[in-house]
């Protein structure tokens, strides 16, 4: 760079260090500022020791180098440490940047907001911080900061540390590593050549790589010439083959075209035939049209009245259940009333029963109240004339016999005369007797005596047997009325038992009526079922007759199709299809393509690769050679035959395979019977199948195993590696095989005479079906009707139920009254220990009163023999009269006990009476409940059975309605079944068809088919016949001859020349292939010669783009290199005053090779290496190439530690002026001790230290005057 540059370019702002503020840095203690700096030249001094370099590293610090750039180990031992100030936590720099403008007086001007104060600072543990303008920033934003500001932070060449100088000048010409600097490198970073560096190594890597390439495409394009030389002559062959294969094309097509015509002459008339049937058929169908939309409307009638008849039916039937339910519950009701009132009637009798012995009772109380004291009168008489008639007739008569032991009588009868005058007459007789005792007396007086006193001792007896009396009578009549309560509650027992028997026998009839009932109702529900299993039988039936009808007539339709197809065969395979059914070829089975199918999207993968589809499969050697013999003999071509007999061998390699993935193995794809498959496996073996070429290459040419692989369009891979395919690819050939099994016209039509047998049986199943439904709408009428009856005799059954129970209430009622309460039962016992007793004692008494009367009736004896006759016969008569008095006295006795027993009989009467009427009253109050509930019932019942007979009603006029409909239906679907019989037949005509011009279509699209095939084999012949290039006249197949050119040609003809044809080709055993390979081979051979074209441009176009970026950095820096030799020559003359020094190229054509030299001569001595000058010279060596590369790129700052250490003090007055005086362009900051060179600085920056610290003193040299010695 020139001055002129330099001196244009001073006006512009340049970046420059204000000052610097240190604080706890190294020996800094506290905030010091260093500075403020010159624009230009600052010189900072300083004794050793105090702190002078620190400066340098203060600025390198804030630069963002490492502690041990700055002579420390870690970032935490730039903080200050001394005896003062032992525990400072940080370290802080702060560099104040600002741009300023020079001006021509020599000042500057500051630019406004430039501005900027780069911070960083350390922490004792080693961290730091980093702050722009006082704000936070990192290591990466200040360095990107510094660099854009024109620093030089990557070659610091703003930095001249203290012995580095001369070590500048003393690089070597080029690094020897890519980790160091050499002359070169460093000359070129400041030059900027080096940014082509990277660009020329990957294009010299790139050139190598294509250069390797092309060398491979050349060996590949070699071998593929030779692989095409190879094949040459195979392709020639099959050439040959093609040729003779386009000649029996074209007979094919010519064949083909014929059975075409052939079978559109017969579609042509089918369709005319079918045309007219269907216009016949429409006329039909239009006559029929009414009868079909009357016959619908009559449809929807019908349904809408079943519809109609079903909602009566349904209210009728739940009118009816609500009425059978009012059925039941009158049953129960009325039973409930007829036992209510026989319980009334029942209680009324024992009521009446009660009453009427409450009479009778009540009647005995009363009259033995009257008789008593009658007798009691008459006793107390007959006592008191006794007494007036005095003692002797006591003393004459005898004792009174003891009174019977039985029970009183019911009544006693009142007293009457007779009994009054008996008395009187007593009470006359008793006088007499006394008066001839009187006579007696003295004679018979120790008699009376004696008899006076054991009448006195009878007497005692006597009461004693009276009382005894008494108390068994009472006892007696108490335990009678005991026993009398237990034969009328036995009574009860045996009524009771009887209206229960009777309910008993009426119940049984109910059971049996009920078991009748539900007889018939099971034997309706076992018809009821038996018809609906039958219907049932019939349905399933009558589905799998449908289905096997639907079978039958498919049968029938594939044999036709069959048949069809048999027609269409080729002359070869019928003739060995009619030989085999003749018996002739037993062993024969068929066409390979026609054993099996596959899906449609593998036709053209096995259609294209298995050619044997065509072969014929055979059951031994015997039926092969018989097949070939009747070819031969009919001149049917030739076949190549399929012995399963020797196939067997391959049965154990027809197990599942893994194939590789994204492909099948075609043979496992193929469906046919077990028996066949090894003839597939024969034919297909392990052959894959996937889905694009792609994947076919990738999985025929890697891998241990290989296979070979056809693709779904029809390209084939061989283990080899050759490829066939191409062109339009063959379909159709496995056509999936009915013809070995084609029925004969007679099986045909005994499978259609089966169809229509078949439909026949179904229309009867169909028939039977709907009489079975008839016959079981009217047993389901009967059980429902059974059932209606079951229901109300169980209704009954129920009522008879409750009825039982209160009948059996009852008895165990009568029987729990007949049984006697312990009390009672207690004394019964008592009463009859009693009677035991009082019999015991009443004996006793009448022993003793017996034995006293013997005794006084010898006594009396004695007197009467005194007395003589008289006396006797008075005593007779006094006696009958005594007798008379104990009678009364007996009766007296009597009517007591029976009157306290009658009153005790009242008592318990007058309780039963009230217990009855109780019973009578609360059955009454039931027996009203009861009626009403049957009065309500009714009410209700009648209002249900008025509806009942209403939908009845409607439902019989519904029914009458439907039937009317039932047989307009059936008439006039006699007439459309007329009509739909004759439109099947016509339909079934239509079908036969449509069947047939289906067939004959599918012929002629077979026929087409064949012709495409004939056609495409001609077109990849003639195609494989170009491969070499060479222009041929395309002799391509005739597929559209005229009619009248197909009608001079004859098909047996035909046939005979295809078959010889084919016959040549077999015999030339062309290999098609080596075309398709020859074909490949020529697109590989010129693929690669495409490849090495472009490889071979690409590589001379990348070796020219290297040429050009290495011309690039040659130029750029030449240029530059000559501009620093020429600056540094004019720098080492000013200088050393003489010297000359100049930078040389080890090889001159490649300067980047070997590197550059610096070469000096000091003044007056000769030309020196740089490494053989003394210290001095190498600093001023070294000087002149700093000030060279400064004018060719200027830096904005320099900052040098002690370069004039080394220096004469003439050399440093040289270098100082010169930094004075011609870099006035940059920031000089240097650090030295020689006077000469600091006092020429625009700046002084002191530094001195005190008390372990550094302290700082800036002044202006300019400002003071020194005065003269």
């Amino acid at each position: 760079m020139t001055d002129t540059a330099l001196a244009a370019t001073a006006a512009a702002p340049r970046l420059m260090i204000s000052k610097m503020v240190l604080e706890n840095f190294k020996s800094y203690a506290g905030e010091i500022t260093i500075g403020p700096f010159d624009k230009n030249m600052t010189s900072v001094v300083g004794p050793n020791g105090s702190g002078k370099s620190n400066v340098i590293d203060a600025m390198l610090f804030v630069f963002g180098f490492k502690a041990k750039q700055m002579r420390q180990n870690k970032v935490s031992e730039l903080i200050h440490s001394s005896e003062q100030h032992p525990s400072l936590k940080f370290a802080k720099v702060s560099v104040y940047f600002q741009y300023v403008i020079d001006q021509e007086d020599g000042g500057f001007t500051v630019v406004d907001g430039s501005q900027l104060v780069v911070s960083r600072e350390a922490k004792s543990d080693n961290t730091s911080t980093y702050r722009v303008n006082e704000k936070g920033s990192d290591y990466k934003q200040v360095t990107t900061l510094l660099r854009e500001h024109g620093i030089d932070l990557d070659h610091n060449r703003f930095l001249i540390l203290q012995g580095e100088v001369e070590q500048i000048a003393m690089m070597k010409p080029k690094a020897p590593s890519a980790h160091e600097d050499g002359l070169l490198e460093y000359l070129e970073d400041i030059i900027g050549s080096n940014k082509y560096v990277e660009d020329i190594e990957a294009a010299s890597k790139a050139v190598e790589e294509l250069n390797e390439q092309r060398s491979s495409r050349h060996n590949a394009m070699k071998a593929s010439d030779q692989q095409v030389q190879a094949l040459e002559e195979r392709k020639n062959e099959a050439e040959e083959y093609l040729r003779t294969e386009r000649e029996l094309n074209q007979k094919k097509a010519a064949l083909y075209q014929i059975n075409g015509l052939q079978a559109r002459t017969y579609v042509a008339e089918v369709t005319e035939k079918h045309a007219a049937l269907s216009q016949k058929l429409a006329d039909e169908r239009a006559k029929s049209k009414e009868s079909e939309e009357k016959l619908t409307a009559l449809e929807k009638a019908y349904k809408k009245s079943k519809k109609e008849s079903d909602k009566v039916a349904e209210q009728l039937e739940k009118q009816r259940k609500e009425f059978q339910g009012f059925e039941r519950e009158e049953v129960k009701l009325r039973e409930e009333a007829k036992h209510g009132k026989a319980q009334l009637k029942k209680a009324q009798a024992l009521i009446d029963k009660e009453m009427k012995k409450l009479g009778e009772v009540k009647g005995e109380v009363k009259a033995f109240e009257q008789d008593i004291p009658r007798l009691e009168a008459e006793d107390a008489s007959l006592q008191s004339t006794s007494a007036q008639a005095g003692s002797p007739p006591s003393r004459s008569s005898s004792p009174p016999p003891s009174p019977p032991l039985r029970l009183p009588p019911p009544s006693l009868p009142s007293p009457s005369i007779p009994f009054l005058t008996h008395c009187h007459s007593h009470l006359q007789a008793e006088e007499q007797l006394e008066g001839l005792y009187e006579a007696l007396k003295g004679q018979a007086e120790p008699l009376r005596l004696q008899i006076e006193e054991k009448q006195r001792a009878r007497e005692p007896l006597a009461q004693k047997l009276t009382a005894l009396i008494s108390e068994e009578e009472l006892a007696r009549s108490e335990l009678q009325l005991l026993v009398d309560k237990k034969k009328d509650a036995a009574a009860t027992i045996e009524e009771r038992d009887a209206a229960l028997q009777r309910h008993h026998e009426a119940t049984a009839q109910s059971h049996a009526q009920l078991a009748e009932a539900e007889s018939q109702l099971a034997e309706a529900k076992a018809k009821a079922a038996e018809l609906q299993r039958e219907q049932s039988t019939c349905e399933k039936e009558e589905a799998a007759l449908v289905d096997e009808v639907r079978a039958a007539r498919a049968r029938y339709e594939e044999g036709k199709a069959a048949r069809a197809s048999v027609r269409s065969l080729s002359g070869r395979d019928a003739a060995l299809l009619a030989a085999k059914r003749a018996g002739g070829l037993a062993g024969y089975i068929g066409r390979l393509g026609s054993l099996g199918g596959i899906d449609p999207q593998y036709d053209v993968a096995i259609s294209t690769c298995c050619p044997q589809l065509d072969h014929l499969v055979v059951t031994d050697t015997a039926s092969a050679e018989a097949c070939l013999d009747l070819m031969r003999k009919e001149q049917l071509g030739i076949a190549t035959c399929i012995i399963l007999d020797r196939q067997q061998h391959l049965a154990s390699k027809m197990a599942p395979i893994k194939p590789p993935e994204g492909a099948l193995r075609l043979f496992d794809l193929v469906e046919c019977a077990p028996e066949h498959r090894v003839a597939f496996y024969s034919a297909l073996r392990d052959t894959l199948v996937c889905a694009d070429k792609t994947r076919a290459s990738s999985i025929a040419f890697s891998g241990g195993t290989r296979y070979r692989v056809v693709t779904t369009d029809g390209v084939v891979i061989n283990t080899s590696g050759t490829m066939e395919g191409g062109g339009k690819p063959m379909s159709g050939r496995m056509r999936g095989g009915a013809t070995a099994d084609a029925p004969s016209e007679k099986e045909l039509e005994k499978l259609g005479q089966h169809a229509e047998k078949l439909d026949s049986r179904l229309e009867e199943l169909r028939s039977s079906r709907a009489a079975h439904g008839v016959a079981l709408r009217g047993v389901l009428k009967q059980s429902s009707s059974l059932a209606t009856h079951a229901a109300k005799l169980r209704a009954q059954q129920a009522a008879a139920a409750a009825q039982q129970a209160a009948l059996e209430a009852a008895a165990s009622r009568a029987r729990g009254e007949a049984a006697l309460s312990g009390e009672e039962e207690a004394r019964a016992a008592a009463l009859e220990a009693e009677l035991r007793r009082l019999a015991v004692g009443v004996g006793a008494a009448r022993r003793g009163v017996e034995a006293a009367d013997a005794g006084v009736a010898e006594l009396q004896e004695a007197v009467l023999a005194m007395g003589g006759v008289k006396l006797r016969a008075q005593k007779s008569k006094v006696e009958t009269l005594g007798e008379a008095r104990r009678g009364v006295q007996e009766a007296l006795g009597k009517a007591r006990v029976q009157l306290e027993v009658a009153r005790k009989s009242v008592e318990k009467v007058e309780k039963a009476v009230e217990k009855h009427r109780k019973g009578a009253e609360e059955q009454e109050a039931k027996n009203e409940a009861t009626r009403r509930a049957l009065e309500e019932l009714h009410e209700a019942a009648g209002a249900v059975l008025e509806a009942v007979g209403a939908l009845t009603g409607a439902h019989e006029a519904k029914e009458e309605e439907m039937k009317a409909m039932e047989a307009e239906y059936a008439a006039f679907k006699g007439v459309v079944a007329k009509v739909r019989t004759v439109e099947v037949d016509m339909a079934a005509q239509l079908e036969d068809y449509a069947r047939a011009k289906k067939d004959n279509e599918a012929r002629v699209a077979h026929w087409e088919a064949k012709l495409r095939g004939v056609a495409e084999a001609a077109a990849r012949a003639a195609a494989e016949a170009r491969v070499d290039g060479e222009e041929e006249e395309e002799e391509g197949v005739d597929v559209e001859m005229s009619e009248e050119a197909l009608g001079e040609l004859d098909a047996a003809e035909l046939q005979a020349e295809i078959s010889a044809a084919e016959k040549r080709l077999h015999e030339m055993n062309g290999n098609l292939s080596a075309i398709a390979e020859y074909r490949q081979r020529v697109g590989e051979f010129k693929a690669r010669v495409k490849e090495f074209d472009e490889v071979t441009a690409a590589r001379d176009a990348q070796r020219a783009a290297h040429e050009r970026l290495r011309k690039a950095r040659l130029d750029e820096f030449m240029v530059g290199f000559k501009a620093i030799g020429m600056k540094l020559k004019e720098m080492y003359q000013m200088i050393t005053l003489g010297g000359d020094a100049e930078l040389e190229l080890l090889d001159s054509l490649d300067p980047f090779s070997e590197g550059i030299v610096f070469s000096v001569r000091p003044p007056k001595k000769s030309w020196k290496n740089i490494v053989n000058l003394s210290g001095g010279e190498k600093t001023l060596s070294s000087l002149a190439l700093v000030f060279a590369l400064h004018h060719y790129k200027p830096t904005p700052l320099y900052v040098m530690d002690e370069i004039d250490a080394a220096l004469d003090f003439r050399n440093v007055s040289i270098v100082g002026n010169y930094i004075k005086e011609r870099t006035r362009n940059a920031q000089f900051i240097i650090i030295s001790l020689r006077n000469n060179m600091f006092e020429l600085a625009d700046r002084l920056v002191g530094i001195y230290k005190t008390h372990n610290s550094t302290k700082s003193v800036a002044i202006d040299p300019s400002a003071f005057t020194i005065a003269a010695h």
